[in-house]
């Protein structure tokens, strides 16, 4: 459309709301237009009906570590494992997170500098990754970043 139109449905609308001034001279009647109350059944649901009360009540976390207590181990050769292999899965973690071998770039937001990658691990596996560039760290609130989005 071109402005000579924009301009008509402006000057149009303009004149339906000024001249139809009866939506802003009047003031609602409320005993005119109040809204019926229903009847409420007052009478007790039969016990059919009727939904019971619960009596459970939830443990709390001492009661729930004090139930569980004998789950817990205290092997120092399974907390040494453990922590070895903790370790390697961190190690996993920031090795995709800072390689780009074998990743693709799907998506891009150039405005907020954000890259969307993806790859297939070992053959069936989609791993997508998110990379977010800030220019000068120093000078950006996180608050402000945020609220740019």
């Amino acid at each position: 459309m071109n402005k000579f139109y924009i301009q008509i449905v402006f000057f149009l609308l303009i004149i339906f709301l000024c001249v139809n001034n009866k939506t802003h001279e009047t003031e609602l009647d409320l005993e005119k237009y109040t809204i019926p109350q229903l009847k409420t059944d007052t009478k007790p649901k039969s016990k059919k009906y009727a939904k019971p009360k619960s009596t459970k009540r939830y443990l709390t976390s001492e009661e729930i570590y004090e139930k569980n207590k004998h789950l817990l181990r205290n092997d120092p050769k399974e907390t040494i494992q453990a922590y070895i292999y903790m370790n390697k899965a961190l190690n996993h973690l920031e090795y995709h997170a800072t390689s780009k071998d074998g990743y693709k770039l799907y998506d891009f937001y150039y405005d907020y500098n954000i890259y969307f990658y993806k790859k297939k691990h070992q053959g069936h596996t989609v791993v997508k990754k998110v990379e977010y560039t800030v220019g000068n760290p120093n000078k950006v609130s996180i608050n402000e970043q945020h609220q740019k989005l």
